[in-house]
């Protein structure tokens, strides 16, 4: 995908970086300055810099992920054996069943040595 590629509107066209914070929060900020970069910072939405506080950040996330035109799933070792993905109530758990059942393009992104997890998201490839 080329810079000119990425819609302008904001609506339209966005990439979506779901992570951990515990495992994988450095690698997310510089995939998403990286990436703000290239297509242009209002292309790319990570909670941290995007969520105003006292805001109901859950359904933020959930209209990231509507109007998103893919998600990045930064996936650190400590990812796959984390006991909260395997609750319905999880956030990351959530953002990526989101993605999926929206039939959004959802790239997976091993990052600090970390192994694919047999998950959903385990059948696609990844860059790593």
């Amino acid at each position: 995908m080329e810079p000119g590629d990425m819609p302008t509107n904001q609506t339209d066209g966005r990439i979506v970086i779901s992570y951990r914070r515990d495992d994988a929060a450095g690698y997310a900020g510089r995939l998403d300055d990286d990436l703000g970069d290239y297509f242009g910072d209002n292309q790319v939405f990570r909670d941290l810099d995007q969520i105003d506080a006292g805001t109901q950040w859950f359904e933020v996330i959930s209209r990231a992920i509507e109007r998103a035109s893919a998600v990045i799933v930064v996936i650190g070792p400590q990812w796959a054996g984390n006991p909260r993905l395997k609750h319905a109530d999880d956030v990351v758990r959530h953002e990526v069943a989101q993605a999926l059942s929206r039939g959004k393009p959802v790239f997976p992104v091993l990052v600090g040595n970390a192994q694919m997890p047999n998950t959903a998201v385990s059948h696609r490839n990844s860059p790593n």
